[in-house]
């Protein structure tokens, strides 16, 4: 986020670098797909073989987002097969994905993933040597006499031949490895991870013009909006048909990211309104009003015997940073200053502990760009030049700019009058984008390759 927005071509190298070593590391199932928890080499050779919804799902976003920047082809390809594996070995009969799967197998670790070069010989035959070559298998293995898929030596695309033929014999072995006893499934469904799943498949479906995933973003979303939600109140946790523990700060604030992603893609204002409404509750419930920031849970908790209140990210980035960036989305969206204080005490409340432990608070960090610089597109459109606002629309879901807020207004609605946008009109009669940067907006601009290259400076530019 630092790179994209400061313009530094070392930052953004230094992340596609360790995209690449991540995505070609054993740490990724080159087999069946998905990423395992973490790596216990500074490789990314050796996983620990446990696969985590939230692990997948942050990762994807940011493989989404770099392929924006880069198209680099390996960055597709795996966002494809993550989400291939998740609809093969993640989604629950309900519809959502479950939490994650085991490490081990048959009582010891990693034995469903790991290769004896014999076996795969057995099954490729003559074209066991090519495939060998760059998958790192060989007779004494790379990990405990076994092999661990991965092509750490040579990170390069080969041509679409090569790969076409690599393949097809991970498909070989992928049937062969379906047979071996399967590691156990943790079928609970999380509304935080759900919705960290949500908002990366709804990115990817836009990017990669896959209306499949958006399909299966909705379904979910439907389903924990549905199933999870009861009596005004989101719930954590939904496993053989039960559900229990209301919900913790970090499963609003995902949620409604995933329901302003959801609005972003689509347009449509129910997602809109869900994450308004899951915001009053979390501003309602949550908020703390003598020194800002939210409570991990909701102050009806009887069970709970000191709230906590923390701006430290763990394996997830912490609920507070994903809420800054909420909120100011929101606040582009409805001129509500409320919101953007809310923002800015949030980020004020842990300036101490942010200077005490700057790694800590990565997410803070990050959600702060989106205070200094909010980016606002709203895009009028005319019925006479409906398809030049469409068009707008998808060249600016092309640029990576992190909680971009794109609105579409049709001729007969209305901006609120406190949106940047507010009084501007069609230019001309032809569908007309303005672009906001906080509270000010742009010339008008009615050609969408013009305003791609607005975007592109936009992005650039130093706040």
């Amino acid at each position: 986020r630092v790179g994209l927005r400061f313009d530094q071509q070392t930052t953004k190298t230094n992340v596609e670098h360790l995209l690449s070593s991540v995505f070609q590391g054993g740490i990724y199932d080159h087999i069946g797909g998905g990423l395992a928890r973490y790596s216990v080499d500074e490789r990314w050779l050796a996983p620990h073989f446990e696969k985590m919804l939230y692990d997948n799902a942050l990762m994807m976003e940011l493989a989404v987002n770099v392929y924006k920047e880069t198209k680099a082809p390996l960055l597709k390809i795996r966002v494809e097969e993550i989400v291939t594996w998740l609809t093969r070995e993640m989604l629950t009969t309900e519809g959502a994905f479950a939490a994650s799967l085991d490490a081990d197998s048959e009582g010891e670790e990693g034995k469903f993933y790991v290769w004896q070069a014999d076996e795969i010989k057995s099954l490729l035959k003559d074209d066991y040597d090519f495939f060998a070559k760059h998958y790192d298998v060989s007779d004494n293995g790379n990990w405990e006499g076994k092999t661990i898929l991965n092509r750490l030596h040579s990170q390069e695309m080969l041509s679409n031949d090569e790969e076409e033929k690599l393949n097809t014999l991970k498909a070989i072995l992928l049937k062969t490895r379906e047979t071996r006893i399967r590691p156990g499934l943790d079928d609970k469904i999380l509304s935080d991870w759900n919705g960290m799943m949500i908002t990366s498949l709804a990115m990817a479906s836009q990017t990669f013009a896959k209306p499949a995933w958006l399909d299966l973003a909705k379904t979910t979303y439907k389903f924990i909006s549905k199933n999870m939600f009861t009596n005004e109140n989101l719930h954590h946790s939904y496993c053989a048909g039960q559900i229990t523990s209301p919900a913790l700060a970090a499963d609003y604030a995902h949620m409604i990211r995933a329901s302003l992603t959801l609005y972003n893609v689509t347009g449509e204002k129910a997602y809109r309104e869900n994450a308004q409404s899951w915001t009053k509750t979390l501003n309602d419930n949550f908020w703390c009003p003598e020194h800002g920031a939210y409570f991990t849970t909701d102050k009806s908790r009887s069970d709970v015997i000191i709230r906590g209140k923390t701006g430290a990210d763990e394996a997830t980035p912490n609920a507070n940073a994903i809420m800054i960036s909420n909120l100011m989305m929101l606040y582009l969206l409805t001129g509500d200053e409320d919101l953007r204080e809310k923002a800015q005490k949030t980020t004020q409340a842990f300036g101490a502990t942010i200077a005490k432990n700057i790694f800590s608070h990565l997410g803070l960090l990050g959600a702060a760009i989106d205070i200094m610089s909010p980016t606002h597109l709203v895009v009028l459109s005319t019925k006479e030049d409906e398809n030049t606002a469409k068009e707008m629309v998808a060249l600016a879901q092309t640029i990576s700019i992190p909680n971009l807020v794109i609105e579409r207004i049709k001729e007969n609605d209305t901006l609120p009058s406190t949106s940047p946008a507010y009084g501007k009109t069609p230019l001309d009669g032809k569908s007309t984008a303005y672009l906001c940067t906080g509270t000010h907006c742009q010339a008008p601009i009615t050609n969408a390759l013009d305003l791609l290259t607005s975007l592109k400076d936009t992005v650039k530019s130093k706040p």
